[in-house]
């Protein structure tokens, strides 16, 4: 024996499924796409640091070989870092001061599962610092 149904129960259970549909969609695209921005948060953070390292190399050699001081070449850091970022397919600044180099890298990922709910992209900054120093030297 069925239940009469009462008014305006009609329809309940459509908004019911449709909104647990929701609900679980949009948990699998905070897994799935969240792994995804962790992943590149890691990457964008080591291409920051690398290219935090190959600008800090870029040595001025005028002053090295004339007084031993060490100083990072700005132009030459900025240059390399650039070319740097630029294999990577990454945007970022550079910024030089003495003998630190700090690299901002902004990565910008797209949403796969995250998209259909209005995610299309999320940008990615993160910053690396490197710091130029002196070798050791014989004898002493």
């Amino acid at each position: 024996m069925t239940r009469p149904r009462r008014r305006g129960e009609s329809g309940q259970t459509i908004a019911f499924v449709v909104g647990i549909t929701l609900a679980l969609l949009l948990l699998i695209g905070l897994t799935v796409d969240g792994g995804r921005i962790l992943s590149a948060r890691e990457r964008a953070l080591d291409e920051a640091q690398e290219a935090a390292r190959v600008g800090a190399q870029q040595l001025d050699q005028a002053a090295l070989h004339t007084r031993g001081v060490v100083i990072v070449n700005q132009a030459d850091a900025s240059r390399a870092v650039q070319v740097y970022l630029q294999a990577t397919g990454d945007t970022g600044s550079v910024s030089v001061q003495g003998t630190d180099v700090q690299v901002s890298v902004q990565h910008t990922l797209g949403m796969d599962i995250l998209s259909l709910v209005g995610i299309g992209t999320v940008t990615i900054s993160e910053t690396g610092i490197a710091h130029a120093a002196q070798g050791t030297v014989a004898g002493r």
